[in-house]
């Protein structure tokens, strides 16, 4: 059948837990994205409530919380990578519902991360005539 309707509303709770629990949750791509730049992400208990509550006001069903995810991760994605000092970024429900900036936490001593890129050889062959 070509027709897609809503049994029951999802509550908070429920958002919370596609937000988080599910083997490809949002939470934990977001995580790992941070964590490609030695950084680790934590959304705190209450933030990651505001995100859901935010997703239902918006009333755009669980796929809505991944564009809150990025209105309020993506500035943080840029700017992470260019400050080597970077350690750890804490969101707080005032982040989600105030625009807040998130606590970063520093280490002067932190050495930049740079990923190794393979070799790539070359494998082009003279012909001689």
């Amino acid at each position: 059948m070509p027709v897609i309707t809503a049994l029951e509303p999802l509550d908070v709770e429920a958002m919370v837990k596609i937000l988080s629990e599910p083997k490809n949750a949002l939470l934990k791509q977001y995580t790992r994205l941070f964590q490609l730049d030695d950084v680790q992400l934590e959304l705190t208990p209450d933030a990651l409530r505001a995100v859901a509550e935010e997703t239902l006001k918006r009333n755009t069903g669980a796929r809505g919380l991944r564009s809150v995810m990025e209105e309020l991760l993506t500035n943080l994605m840029f700017e992470v990578p260019s400050e080597p000092t970077i350690e750890k970024v804490i969101v707080t429900k005032e982040c989600v519902t105030e625009h807040a900036k998130p606590e970063i936490v520093t280490n002067p001593d932190k050495k930049p991360n740079r990923l190794k890129t393979p070799v790539k050889r070359n494998t082009r062959r003279k012909i001689t005539a």
